[in-house]
C-alpha cells in the first residue's frame, strides 16, 4: 500500500510540475490548411482557471493580447498523427518539423470539428501536451461547481481590461450577455450592494458574490425557500418533499439517503450519513450533478442479450455519411466517417462512383466535392471499433461498373483482412449470426451481381428509391441566385433548385471558393444564435417580436 501511496504521490506531483510548465507557454508551429499560408510560429498557454488554451503571437510584445482560443470543454479529441487537413496541406512545411513531435487537437459543438494541428519543438513538450489535456478532459474535471466557476474566471477576465475590478458598465454588458435585463439604476444598486472596497467596483470575490446572490436566492431560492424553514439549508426531510413532489421520485428514504449522501461525501465537511443536510449552493449543484441525472447510467453498458440474430436489433446507422452540410453542394470529407464511427454508428454509407483511376465518394449529380474511396476505407479500418466491437456494416450504393467494382472487393480484402467477413458462419440454420457472433467483423452490404445462369429479373438498387428532388438531373433548373435579407437589406449568393413542384434553396449563404475554408468564418460557440431563425436581429421587429 504504501509504495502504492508513492507511485499515486510522484504521479500528482509529476502532473502538478507539468501544468505548470504549460501554463507558463511553450513555442509551437501551428499548420492551416489554407495553402499560402505558411505554418506559424505561436506561443501556447494552457489556463486552468478558465479551461482555455490561448494563442499569443511570437516572439511576445510586452502584454500581448491571445490571438485565438480552444474552450478545453469542446474538446473531443487528441491524436498523435499527421492526419488532418492542415497538415496535408502543409505537406512541403512538414519537412521543417519531426513528425513525432506533431498532434491534432478535435473541438467544437457540432458534428463537423474544428481542428488545431501544431508542431512542437521537442518531443516531450509534444507529450506533456498531449498528457495533461488527456488528463484534464477526465470526467471529475467536469464537476457543475468547477465549471461555472471556470465560465465566471473567464467573463470577469474579458471584462476587467486587465485592472481586476470591473464597474457599471462592466456589470451590465456582464447581465446583458446572460439575457438578464435591468434599468440603469437597478445596476448601480448591484453594484453598491457588492462593493466589499466602498469605492463603486466590484473584485472577483464581489463579482462571484453577486453571481451566487442572483442566480441562488433570486432564480433558483424561491423553489429552494418552498422547502427550508430555515432559508438558508434543506434538511432530509425537506429533501425528500422535493423529490416526492417537485420531482416525482418515490424511492424509498434509504435510497434518496445514499443518492444525497454519495454527493455531500465529496463535498468536504462533517456530515450525517443518514440525515444529510444542503446548503441552497450544495442544494443546486446537487441537481445538476450526475446524480440527479434522468438517465440511468447503467444503460452506458450493454446490459441487453446480444445473441440473438442481428436482424433482431435497432442498428445505428448513417446515410450520406460522407457530407457534412446539405445534400446539393457541402463538402465531402473523411472526417465524417471518422466521426460517426467515434460516435458509435454501426452501419455507413459509401457511394461509390466511377472516376478516371479508382472510384471516388460523393452525392451523385450534384454539386457534393468528392473524396477518395481508398481514403474512406483506410479511416474506416483505422476507426471501425474504437467505439464499439460489435460488426461494423459498410451500405454500398455502387454506381461503378464491374472492373472498379472488382478493384473496391480487392481493397476491401487487402485493408480489412481477416475482420472482413467473406464467409457464412456455419451452425447457424436459417438464422443470422448474432452481434457477439460477429464482433470486430466487418460486413459489406451490396446488391449481388446477376450471372450467366441467373433468371433475368429487374432489380431497383437503393438509389432508384431517392428522392428525385436530391438528384440534380431531375430539376428543371439549378444554379446560384441573389437573395435579399429582409433585415439588412444585404444580398447574397444562395444555391437554388427548380423542380416540377418546388423551388428549393439552402438556408446559409453559399460561399464561393474553397469549401475547405468555411470554419474560418464559423460564429464562435457564444455567437451560434445569431445564425438561427429566432434571433432577434433575423425579425422585422428586433427583440419585441422575438420575446
Amino acid at each position: 500500500e504504501c509504495l502504492i501511496k508513492r507511485r499515486m504521490d510522484f504521479s500528482v506531483q509529476r502532473m502538478t510540475e507539468i501544468m505548470k510548465a504549460l501554463e507558463s507557454g511553450t513555442v509551437m508551429f501551428k499548420f492551416y490548411h489554407r495553402r499560402r499560408r505558411p505554418p506559424e510560429k505561436r506561443i501556447f498557454t494552457l489556463r486552468l482557471s478558465t479551461f482555455e488554451i490561448l494563442q499569443f503571437p511570437f516572439p511576445s510584445r510586452g502584454r500581448a493580447i491571445a490571438e485565438d482560443t480552444v474552450d478545453i470543454r469542446e474538446i473531443r479529441e487528441i491524436r498523435e498523427t499527421l492526419d488532418s487537413l492542415d497538415f496535408k496541406k502543409g505537406q512541403e512545411d512538414i519537412r521543417m518539423v519531426d513528425p513525432q513531435c506533431c498532434f491534432i487537437i478535435l473541438y467544437g459543438s457540432e458534428f463537423r470539428l474544428k481542428t488545431l494541428s501544431v508542431a512542437a519543438m521537442r518531443r516531450e513538450e509534444r507529450d506533456a501536451w498531449v498528457e495533461a489535456l488527456r488528463h484534464i478532459l477526465q470526467p471529475a474535471n467536469f464537476d457543475t461547481q468547477l465549471l461555472i466557476n471556470r465560465w465566471l474566471r473567464k467573463k470577469f477576465l474579458a471584462l476587467d481590461r486587465g485592472n481586476s475590478v470591473i464597474g457599471g458598465v462592466e456589470v451590465k454588458k456582464f447581465f446583458q450577455q446572460v439575457n438578464h435585463r435591468e434599468n440603469s439604476s437597478r445596476y448601480r444598486q448591484i453594484v453598491q450592494k457588492f462593493d466589499s472596497s466602498h469605492q463603486g467596483v466590484l473584485t472577483w470575490d464581489d463579482f462571484v458574490n453577486m453571481y451566487l446572490h442572483t442566480v441562488y436566492d433570486d432564480a433558483i431560492g424561491r423553489l429552494f425557500y418552498k422547502y427550508s424553514a430555515d432559508k438558508s439549508r434543506i434538511t432530509f426531510r425537506e429533501l425528500q418533499a422535493f423529490f416526492r413532489d417537485e420531482q416525482k421520485d418515490h424511492r424509498i428514504p434509504d435510497a434518496i439517503a445514499t443518492l444525497v449522501w454519495d454527493f455531500v461525501s465529496h463535498s468536504g465537511g462533517q456530515r450525517d450519513p443518514r440525515q444529510p443536510i444542503l446548503t441552497i449552493q450544495e442544494f443546486v449543484n446537487f441537481l445538476f450533478s450526475k446524480r440527479n441525472s434522468a438517465f440511468n447510467e447503467e444503460s452506458l453498458t450493454i446490459y441487453q442479450n446480444m445473441d440473438q440474430p442481428i436482424n433482431h436489433y435497432w442498428i445505428a446507422s448513417s446515410h450520406n455519411t460522407y457530407l457534412t452540410g446539405n445534400q446539393y453542394m457541402s463538402e465531402s470529407s473523411v472526417e465524417a466517417y471518422v466521426r460517426a464511427l467515434r460516435q458509435g454508428c454501426r452501419c455507413v454509407e459509401l457511394d461509390c462512383w466511377e472516376a478516371t483511376e479508382y472510384p471516388i465518394i460523393f452525392h451523385g449529380k450534384t454539386l457534393t466535392s468528392k473524396i477518395k474511396f481508398t481514403d474512406v476505407v483506410n479511416a474506416i479500418k483505422e476507426h471501425a471499433f474504437v467505439a464499439s466491437e460489435f460488426p461494423l456494416i459498410l451500405s454500398i450504393e455502387q454506381h461503378c461498373e464491374v472492373p472498379q467494382q472488382q478493384f473496391q472487393a480487392r481493397y476491401f480484402k487487402e485493408v480489412f483482412g481477416d475482420m472482413l467477413l467473406t464467409e457464412p458462419i456455419e451452425g447457424l440454420g436459417d438464422c443470422l449470426p448474432s452481434p457477439n457472433q460477429l464482433k470486430r467483423k466487418i460486413i459489406v452490404k451490396h446488391k449481388r451481381l446477376q450471372s450467366d445462369s441467373d433468371p433475368i429479373v429487374s432489380i431497383k438498387s437503393e438509389a432508384d428509391w431517392d428522392n428525385p428532388n436530391d438528384d440534380l438531373t431531375h430539376s428543371l433548373m439549378n444554379g446560384l441566385l441573389h437573395m435579399q435579407d429582409p433585415i439588412t437589406k444585404k444580398w447574397s449568393p444562395h444555391f437554388f433548385v427548380l423542380n416540377d413542384d418546388k423551388l428549393s434553396f439552402t438556408s446559409q449563404d453559399y460561399q464561393i471558393g474553397d469549401t475547405e475554408n468555411s470554419e474560418d468564418h464559423e460564429l464562435p460557440t457564444t455567437e451560434m444564435h445569431l445564425k438561427q431563425n429566432w434571433f432577434h436581429g433575423k425579425l422585422m421587429g428586433g427583440r419585441n417580436d422575438a420575446e
